[in-house]
């Protein structure tokens, strides 16, 4: 599905013809909603590199880091805001500061870095990633955006709940992918 479909989608639950402007603005609305919370395989990426000088920038569409490895060695989130000035050797921590990720202590050194990502959401003809094992809920989130906008109090918790349920069941398929379907085995006595 792209975006142009979604929208469509979006205009015929909603039952209007008038609203062809306001449509793209619920859905761009949803969009942001989902992209805040949303931490699955699907929107997660991988960087490779060399941190010179022991920061690297930030890539474009990024969200949050999920875990960064220097030279094998999975680091400990920080507060961009602390420094380690009398740290020394292989870097320990990582932080966010402004655009760049630093490590602590700083160093050049290589790394991998797992994060999320806002996939690109403006062209009709995009197809983006989540929305095609979400569908559900970029629908429902636009329904919600819309129900204010209509004054449509009555319908706003029934979307408000159908997109809930559609972003618990996505954290559960993005877990279930972590961990597989873990099944406990109980010994037999």
């Amino acid at each position: 599905m792209n975006i142009g479909q979604l929208k469509t989608k979006v205009a015929d639950w909603l039952d209007r013809t008038d609203l062809d402007s306001q449509i793209g603005d619920f859905v761009e609305l949803a969009a942001q909603r989902i992209y805040r919370t949303a931490r699955t395989p699907t929107n997660e990426r991988l960087l490779a590199g060399t941190a010179s000088g022991g920061k690297f920038e930030i890539p474009q569409q990024f969200i949050a880091v999920r875990w960064v490895q220097a030279n094998d060695v999975t680091l400990t989130a920080a507060p961009g805001s602390e420094v380690y000035p009398d740290l020394a050797g292989q870097p320990q921590f990582y932080g966010r500061v402004g655009d760049q990720i630093w490590f602590y202590p700083r160093q050049t050194t290589d790394f991998v870095m797992s994060y999320f990502v806002i996939e690109d959401f403006q062209a009709d003809t995009d197809e983006p990633a989540l929305l095609q094992v979400a569908t559900d809920a970029f629908l429902y989130g636009a329904l919600v955006e819309a129900a204010p906008y209509l004054q449509d109090d009555q319908r706003l918790a029934v979307w408000e709940s159908k997109y809930q349920l559609a972003m618990g069941t996505l954290k559960v398929a993005a877990d279930d992918a972590d961990l597989g379907d873990v099944v406990a085995i109980r010994s037999v006595q």
